[in-house]
């Protein structure tokens, strides 16, 4: 049995699979599975894998017998996983030499320790460093409890990818909801810290490739994970209510959350008139229950969205309609002072010293 099993679901990921596959096997921990569960490519994707996998025989490599998705082909590894750790991992992402060794010592010396994660670096297509992405500036043991408040509460997947994280193979439960479609990562990341602790590492351990083909940018571009958040909402609504934040609550301030990012993909992307597959992606890949649940979620978003538009609107009406009452009062007011009485008789001297000093000047 190997120590860790590094699981890597593919589709169509002929251009980063090959890079990505070395970058595990020059691991300074040496004592790996690396299953590759590939979910019925279109590409070579399945060729590279079988080829790399006859020249190391860690390498372990299947083809799904029809398309799962991403998340249904993650569990597909997870299940075949053998070793006492689980690292997750992705095709176009890459991971540091020092990963795997890291993450057993940490989870050594911390019985506590249910999930690892940490700061990753964003990468371009072509490899280049575009920035270090990070939520803590140094090494930090988290609360379970914390972890699930601070990401349900901010709208935001601090943990992230699930190239960042490892977990003890017993802890893997029903792995990812595949019912959800972009947010399963996260969700699991609850299940997996909620009865123990997450450790963070300061340190990048693994790099994240963000391209237009990536299955995140998809996920966002499709408005799905709006569903997601909601559904987030309804089931940890135990947490929310501790920290006095309702369902009302978290629904409006949900929508000032993700206003801005639908601003930019219609302003900056030009993305005004979305087709079918644009918003809910494929809906092969979806239960009824699921379309019903991401229909429901646009839904009740849309009416948010446009009740706080007209309550905004008519703030702005009554802020206009008190300027307009303010105005008219100064302009009677400065109307009066005119004419009184005081003007009239001060009138020759203002003239007279309005004079003198345009002569002066």
């Amino acid at each position: 049995m190997p120590k860790v099993s590094v699981c890597l679901p593919v589709f169509n990921g002929r251009r980063y699979l090959r890079a990505a596959i070395e970058t595990v096997q020059v691991q300074t921990h040496t004592d790996f599975e690396l299953l590759v569960s590939d979910d019925c490519s279109e590409d070579d994707s399945l060729d590279i894998a079988c080829e790399m996998a006859a020249k190391d025989k860690r390498i372990v490599v299947w083809r799904n017998q029809e398309r799962l998705g991403l998340f249904q082909n993650y569990n597909a590894a997870i299940e075949r996983a053998s070793g006492e750790y689980i690292k997750l991992f992705a095709q176009d992402d890459l991971l540091i030499p020092a990963n795997l060794e890291t993450h057993l010592n940490i989870f050594a010396k911390n019985e506590s320790v249910t999930l690892i994660t940490g700061t990753r670096n964003i990468i371009t297509d072509d490899g280049e460093l575009v920035c270090t992405l990070g939520h803590f500036n140094e090494d930090k043991l988290v609360a379970g409890d914390e972890v699930i408040e601070s990401n349900l509460t901010g709208y935001y997947n601090w943990v992230g990818e699930p190239s960042c994280v490892s977990f003890p193979t017993k802890l893997r439960g029903t792995g990812f909801d595949t019912t959800l479609c972009h947010y399963g990562d996260i969700e699991y990341w609850f299940r997996l810290v909620q009865d123990g602790m997450l450790y963070y590492t300061s340190q990048p351990l693994c790099s994240f490739r963000r391209h237009e083909g990536s299955a995140t940018r998809r996920n966002m571009r499709s408005l799905n994970f709006i569903a997601d958040l909601a559904y987030l909402g309804e089931k940890y609504s135990g947490y929310l209510a501790d920290k006095g934040i309702s369902q009302q609550i978290y629904w409006t301030k949900m929508v000032d959350t993700i206003a801005p990012w639908v601003y930019s993909m219609v302003d900056d992307e030009g993305l005004i008139e979305p087709d079918c597959s644009d918003l809910i992606g494929d809906p092969n890949h979806y239960d009824l229950q699921t379309m019903a649940r991401i229909i429901k979620a646009l839904r009740f978003t849309s009416m948010q969205a446009l009740h706080k538009i007209t309550a905004e609107e008519r703030r702005s009406a009554a802020l206009v309609k008190d300027i307009e009452t303010e105005l008219f009062s100064a302009e009677e007011k400065l109307s009066y002072l005119l004419n009184s009485p005081v003007t009239r008789a001060t009138s020759a001297v203002r003239n007279a010293l309005t004079r003198l000093g345009s002569k002066n000047s």
